[in-house]
């Protein structure tokens, strides 16, 4: 992949050349010209008393998205990671099946606007993405990960502290979070983290999700198209979520806060877990 260049209007092309696999410390990506907060003066009432203060508010910024010149979707999300996030959102379409066929990304900042230039077939017709779990009744995790990589997950979680407005997904092996991306969209922190493992062709049939949201049926169809056999979240499921993560065959955690969590399929997967 060559290296992102910069044009008039704050542009951030991706000219996709020549793949090196790679993990998210291993990139070596020009930082993006975005905007990591907003700070707002607020009036704020503590302690019976109002006082006047500025606070750190996450961004949230409509962009359209540009498939061979035509407009077929408008993102209201965080700048961060935009490409990802094309990715994402592509594949889960049906445009893309695997990263050759995206040729050319531009992300025009000011514009907001992300240009793709694809491989024809890419507009002429969706195509099925669905993705079984890999190996998902082999993958086993211990207590300990589960809550380590939920511990980790929030140490990480640095805009979220900032702000209190957005949400994370994560990639993790062996008790190490590989990769992260976040969003004040709780979809489009999976879609983006879905486009990452697109882009750069990870395997993740080894690989855990982690996730700072609520679990709901379409959270847990794009765990699926990422094809980590185990996802943990901070929060609840749904019951059809619950229900899909059976059918798929995904390990699905859930309330992973401090050193308690549920867990809602493949209790059996969870090592000493008592039967």
């Amino acid at each position: 992949m060559k290296k992102c260049r910069r044009g008039r209007g704050g542009c951030v092309c991706i000219l996709i050349m020549k793949r090196e696999y790679g993990m998210e410390k291993h990139l070596k990506r020009e930082k993006e010209h975005t905007t990591e907060y907003v700070l707002k003066k607020a009036v704020c009432f503590r302690a019976g008393e109002f006082s006047k203060e500025e606070k750190y508010i996450v961004p949230e910024e409509k962009y359209d998205l540009y498939l061979n010149g035509e407009m077929i979707h408008t993102f209201f999300c965080s700048p961060w990671y935009l490409e990802d996030l094309a990715y994402g959102f592509l594949y889960l379409e049906g445009y893309i099946l695997k990263s050759e066929q995206i040729k050319e990304i531009c992300v025009k900042q000011q514009e907001h606007r992300i240009e793709v230039i694809a491989a024809k077939e890419c507009e002429m017709q969706k195509q099925d993405t669905e993705k079984e779990g890999k190996k998902a009744e082999e993958r086993k995790i211990s207590p300990e990960e589960i809550m380590s990589l939920a511990a980790a997950l929030d140490e990480r979680s640095h805009r979220f502290r900032l702000t209190g407005g957005v949400h994370s997904a994560a990639l993790a092996k062996d008790g190490e979070i590989l990769l992260m991306r976040e969003d004040v969209g709780r979809h489009n922190a999976v879609e983006k983290l879905l486009g990452a493992c697109i882009r750069e062709q990870l395997d993740t049939a080894d690989k855990t999700i982690v996730f700072s949201g609520r679990v709901a049926a379409e959270i847990l169809e794009k765990a699926v198209a990422i094809g980590a056999p185990t996802l943990i979240a901070v929060s609840a499921p749904t019951s059809r979520a619950v229900e899909l993560a059976e059918e798929k065959g995904i390990l699905l955690v859930g309330f992973a806060r401090g050193e308690s969590f549920n867990v809602y399929t493949f209790p059996e997967r969870v090592t000493i877990f008592p039967h």
